[in-house]
Order: C-alpha cells, then sequence, then structure tokens
C-alpha cells in the first residue's frame, strides 16, 4: 500500500491481490515440497496470466463503450483480478470519480508515454480527485459491476 501510495481505504483490494498472488506461487516452504499453496489445496496447477501484465494500483488506460468509433482510453488504477464478473481477463479499475468498475479491455501505460509530463499531470489530478473523494467517508464508496464488452 505505502509504496503503490494507494489511499488506505483501498487496503481491502490490496489484501485480496496480495493472497491471491502468494496462493498462486511457489514459496520456500518445506510443507510445500515445490508446490503452491493454491495446487496443495486443490490439486490443480493454478494459471497466473491474470496477475503477471499489472501490479497493484498500476496506472492504465481502461476503454469505454461510449467511446466507440474513436477509442480513447481513459485514465484509471489497477486494482486486482475482478472474479465472477464479466469474463476471462477481467479487472478492478479506480476510476477519477473513486469508483472500482470491472472491465476487460484494460492496457499498460507504455513507458515513454508514462513518464511524459502530460501523463504525469493527469495522474496527479487523478490521484488528488480519488484522495479527496475516499477522504469524504464510508457512505461515498461504491463498487460498480457493469457490464464488460
Amino acid at each position: 500500500m505505502h509504496r503503490s501510495g494507494a489511499h488506505k481505504r483501498l487496503w481491502d483490494f490490496c489484501l485480496e491481490y496480495v493472497c491471491e498472488l502468494r496462493s498462486r506461487t511457489a514459496l520456500g516452504l518445506p510443507v510445500l515440497n515445490g508446490r503452491t499453496p493454491h495446487e496443495l489445496v486443490t490439486g490443480d496447477t493454478p494459471d497466473i496470466s491474470e496477475w503477471t501484465e499489472f501490479s497493484f494500483y498500476q496506472p492504465v488506460y481502461f476503454y469505454q463503450s461510449s467511446d466507440f468509433p474513436e477509442p480513447r482510453g481513459v485514465l484509471g488504477r489497477w486494482l486486482g483480478v475482478s472474479h465472477r464478473v464479466g469474463q476471462a481477463l477481467c479487472y478492478w479499475i479506480l476510476t477519477e470519480s473513486a469508483e472500482p468498475i470491472s472491465r476487460t479491455t484494460v492496457q499498460t501505460i507504455p513507458g515513454d508515454e508514462l513518464s511524459s509530463q502530460r501523463v504525469q499531470d493527469l495522474l496527479t489530478k487523478f490521484d488528488k480527485s480519488v484522495s479527496e473523494r475516499l477522504d469524504r467517508g464510508a457512505n461515498d464508496f461504491t463498487v460498480t459491476c457493469a457490464p464488460t464488452r
């Protein structure tokens, strides 16, 4: 949480991300015999592809269906894998209005673009908006499970 700069009200997303990732990662514990905790419990070798492209609270672009025919990425922050909502590779994205939404159309911001002054300014504005909204209190925080495309 501290390393990513995420707001303290997002702790539940971070906790779920860490637990899911650690349960699907081989740890150096002798009792596991080189297996992952997930594999030990279920007997299935876990697929970690959903967790490999993004890291917690990473800036990303997501796409809205209303952007058609001119697709334009909207700035967001990646919160984790969104299970039981949408289809495979569906993720929780924090929007500038501090609402977590579920989307499949998520893209990493290229490194050169991410380091540009324009995107840094947008991120500063985004983070300020999120922080102000989340500082208001619990009554203002909802999770939106909108259909994905």
